[in-house]
């Protein structure tokens, strides 16, 4: 028989916003895993969530590739580029 874990609003809402960014079809391993990881609680309380929270997003969560966008320096241009007007121009 498995032991229940009782968790108040806020700790059941913080489980369900820590799920959003866990991919759809890993999610149900996640809450069960955070479920697993509170039943070792004695007496779960806002830290043991956010433990049990931590310890399985590090087992679930894929971070999100980024597109790797990186300005091209003024130093290794083939030519100038005069398409913004320098301070001094702009006062005079």
């Amino acid at each position: 028989m498995s032991k229940s874990v009782r968790l108040n609003d806020a700790e059941l809402s913080h489980i369900f916003e820590a799920a959003r960014p866990i991919p759809v079809d890993s999610r149900d391993a996640f809450l069960e895993q955070v479920a697993t990881l509170l039943r070792g609680c004695s007496d779960a309380g806002p830290g043991d969530v956010h433990r049990a929270i931590e310890q399985a997003q590090r087992q679930f969560f894929i971070p999100p590739q980024l597109e790797q966008t990186r300005a091209t320096s003024r130093w290794d241009r083939d030519r100038p580029n005069f398409a913004r007007v320098s301070k001094q121009a702009a006062a005079g």
